[in-house]
């Protein structure tokens, strides 16, 4: 299901983010930005700014802080792909509607927020847990259904300072 623009609608309120040249982005990844010291699993210890899939965690202390450190610096989705060995910066979208598969199928009704699935995952979602701790939702459900195993939702990236390419923060 990757490199899928899962766009639906609104407006994406894009900013362009960098990305390391061995760092395979698919369109549609959820992505965070390295501004925590070791977050990214190629085991950076300093901020570096660069863009990851959240596959790209860091997954060998994969503790509950760091993930939820991941989630508070989601910052949006990938809206191109860009391959291994490519250093262009890529468009990323910090606002609108997009479609995901569920992880299961479920119920959902509108206003419920939604979260990555397991570990993190780039592209399937669950319904939010509570006990997951409300900086781990990545969005929230636009339109109540039953039975679904797609789900569209407004995200809602938890970074700051961003710059869109209108030049204005997120």
């Amino acid at each position: 299901m990757a490199a899928h623009n899962r766009h639906v609608k609104g407006d994406i309120k894009d900013f362009l983010g960098d990305v390391r040249g061995q760092t395979v982005v698919e369109a549609g990844d959820f992505l965070f930005q390295n501004n925590y010291d070791g977050l990214n699993e190629y085991g950076t210890q300093t901020t570096d700014g660069y863009v990851f899939p959240f596959t790209h965690f860091n997954t060998a202390s994969p503790t509950v802080e760091l993930q939820h450190l991941a989630w508070a610096n989601f910052c949006g989705v990938a809206m191109e792909s860009s391959p291994s060995g490519v250093t262009e910066k890529i468009t990323v979208a910090t606002s609108g509607e997009f479609r995901y598969p569920m992880a299961s199928t479920s119920n959902v009704t509108a206003g419920l927020k939604v979260a990555g699935t397991s570990v993190l995952t780039d592209q399937t979602i669950k319904p939010f847990a509570a006990s997951a701790g409300s900086s781990c939702a990545l969005g929230v459900i636009t339109k109540t259904e039953a039975g679904v195993t797609y789900v569209t939702f407004r995200i809602m990236p938890r970074i700051s300072g961003v710059t869109r390419l209108d030049n204005t923060a997120v």
